[in-house]
Formats: structure tokens, sequence, C-alpha cells
């Protein structure tokens, strides 16, 4: 691994991060000043958008702005001029314009994602940003993909297509190292302690031992519903994330729907809506099963 790929990838990584959790902040405060009743539809909105193929929308955008405003990216479609020649302002330009489309990519589905878990979610925030470590190195290496980012997840997803797919450990292992540092950098970001508040269910336990129930008895009567339920819920969210991953990452293992969703992308600069439709069923099945961990999970506040 060539420390500017990592480098690379880190950069894409952390400019994603730190945009997306201050948009984040920013948009759920003036969600929660419209009122408790914004929260849901808003929620499940910004979920439809972290839950679609990113594989999609990248590829969408791409047609869209190379197919139909006949404008350049500058990662696929680097200018041929010669730096000594043109002035400071110029190569500022390019330089921006090689890293702003992938790191608002790789941003968009984890603000979704952030956002709607900070709406209706019972996680403190540090925990939510935590767990969106996992879809985002994922996420990386889909855009590293699409915009052909000289990044050290970009041999990835054409690996995972190929039928000689090298070790799995050497393509992986630079997804756990940056795993680690975004684990890091969470649990380092300074943040203010908050007063402890006891949950529904720790009141619930409180009260029974008090009224002299036994452990065992506690936690028959009063918490093994909640905890079943709370286990459900957090099936769903896994299955629908790993829905949607997969879809992103080109259906491996499915010879049909790989090659489905490959004609899709193929076909973006002709038609930018193609990636959209071919993974909007896929999508709805993803915030379904969303929604269905929602409507079993109990209330812990």
């Amino acid at each position: 691994m060539h420390p500017v790929m990592f480098l690379v990838s880190l950069g894409l990584l952390l400019g994603a991060l730190l945009l997306a959790v201050t948009t984040s902040l920013s948009l759920e405060a003036a969600a929660r000043c419209l009122g408790k009743w914004v929260r849901w539809p808003i929620a499940i909105a910004v979920q439809a958008v972290a839950l679609f193929s990113l594989s999609a929308l990248a590829w969408s955008a791409i047609g869209y702005w190379v197919g139909d405003l006949g404008r350049p990216i500058s990662s696929l479609m680097p200018a041929q001029t010669d730096l000594a020649k043109v002035g400071f302002a110029t190569q500022l330009a390019q330089m921006l314009w090689w890293w702003i489309p992938p790191i608002f990519l790789l941003a968009l589905p984890l603000t979704a994602l952030l956002l709607a878990a900070r709406l209706v979610g019972h996680r403190p925030g540090h925990v939510q940003v935590l767990l969106a470590g996992l879809p985002g190195i994922v996420w990386l290496a889909v855009v590293e993909d699409a915009f052909h980012m000289p990044g050290v997840l970009a041999r990835i997803i054409p690996a995972l297509h190929s039928p000689q797919t090298p070790s799995i450990l050497m393509l992986l292992w630079p997804a756990l190292l940056l795993a680690f540092v975004w684990w890091t950098v969470v649990f380092i970001w300074p943040r203010s302690p908050l007063p402890y508040q006891p949950s529904a269910l720790e009141k619930i336990r409180e009260g029974a031992l008090a009224i002299g129930l036994s452990p065992d008895e506690v936690w028959k009567r009063h918490l093994l519903q909640p905890q079943l339920r709370q286990f459900l819920a957090d099936l769903c969210s896994i299955a629908a994330i790993g829905m949607s991953l997969w879809i992103s990452l080109g259906c491996p293992g499915n010879v049909t729907l790989s090659a489905q969703m490959h004609q899709a992308l193929s076909a973006a600069l002709d038609d930018p809506q193609a990636p959209l439709r071919a993974t909007l069923p896929y999508m709805l099945c993803a915030l379904s099963l969303w929604l269905l961990g929602r409507i079993i999970q109990p209330r812990l506040r």
C-alpha cells in the first residue's frame, strides 16, 4: 500500500466525516425548530437517501454533469495543461474540483444516515458517528471506484467482480486501518459530558428490585420482551443497510443482478435516471426493513 494512496483515502474519509457531522447537526437544529410533527417525515425522507445505492447516485450525478451539461470532472477527465504556465487561481480551482465531487457524494449518505439517527434514534451522537464508520468505509470504496480516485480502496469493487480475486485479507486490511482511524478520531474528538438520564428500562428495573423481585424475575417480567424487540429492530436496521451496501457494490455473487446493475450504470451518460430506476425497488425494500425496525423498537427514553 502506497502512503500517498492511503492519504488520499484518509483525506476523502475525514473530509466527508467532518462535512456530514456538521451538516447533520445544522439540519437537526433546523428540523427541531419546525416542531415534533416533522421529525418522522424528515427522518424517513433522509433515510431513503441513505439507503439509496451510492453507486447509482454517483453515476447519475456523473451522467447529468457530463452527459447533459457537457462539463468535465477533474478526476475522470484531468485537464491537459502545463501547470507551470497557468496561474495560482487555476491550479487552486483544479485541485478543489478534484476533491469536491467525491467528498460531497461520500458525505451525502453519511449526512442522511446521521440526521435520521439524530431525529428518531436513541443513541448518543458520538455512538451514531461511530456506527456510521462501517457503511462509510464501503461508500468510500464506491466513490473511489466511480471517480477513479487513486485511493487504497479503489480496487475492491473490481476485485469483487473479477473471477480471479486476490487475497481478501490484502484487500480489506487498508479498509480496517481506515476504520481504526475513523473510530480513533471519534473517540478523541472533544465533546461536552451529558448528564446521566436513566432509560425507561433502567427505571423499571430499579423499581422492580425495590419492591422485592429477584433479578431473574425482573428480567423475565420486564426486560426480556424489550430486549428481544431491540434485538429484532437492530437486525432489521442491519439488514436494511446491508442490502443498500450490497447494491452499491454492484451485487457481487449474483451474476444476473450484477449484469443488470452494470448495464444501468453504463447507460448513465445517455440517461442519467437509468441507475436510479434500476435501484429504486431495492431502496424501497431496504426502507421497509428500516421502518419495520422502527415500528417494533421499544421506546427507550
